[in-house]
């Protein structure tokens, strides 16, 4: 029981993350202006801001489809964590080249911190799991 409960959090860290990128990529699709005018850009009326909306909820479905699956998905769950850590990095570096607004780095702030939870998570079950296997 002590082990499904430790895999249910950690598949919650990634369920979660894929529910905001689904809800981003919805906003974008659905209402572009409202999102682009928070990160202070202008592109209204273009397909691509669309496209990138669709792109979201796709990639929302395999972290939501990850999350639910549990424990089967454990390297997903790393892999994201590499991923996700990055997004900061990549928006700064946007921001200091003036290619972007910094109120864009909040993305990479909300990325960085569920990538930190999903690290946690994982740690903690991994030592759980090594001292159940030591009982």
């Amino acid at each position: 029981m002590e082990r499904e409960f430790i895999i249910s959090r950690l598949a919650k860290s990634v369920f979660f993350f894929g529910i905001y990128i689904v809800l981003t990529g919805l906003f974008l699709l659905a209402f572009p202006g409202i999102i682009l005018g928070i990160v202070c850009l202008d592109v209204s009326g273009s397909a691509v801001v669309r496209l990138l909306g669709m792109m979201l909820i796709f990639y929302g479905y395999y972290y939501i489809r990850a999350g639910i699956s549990g424990k089967e998905m454990i390297g997903f769950f790393w892999w994201t964590v590499h991923t996700r850590m990055s997004a900061i990095i990549f928006l700064s570096a946007l921001v200091l080249m003036n290619l972007a607004p910094p109120i864009i780095i909040t993305f990479g702030v909300v990325d960085l911190s569920g990538a930190i939870w999903t690290l946690v998570e994982l740690r903690i079950s991994k030592r759980r799991f090594k001292k159940a296997g030591a009982d």
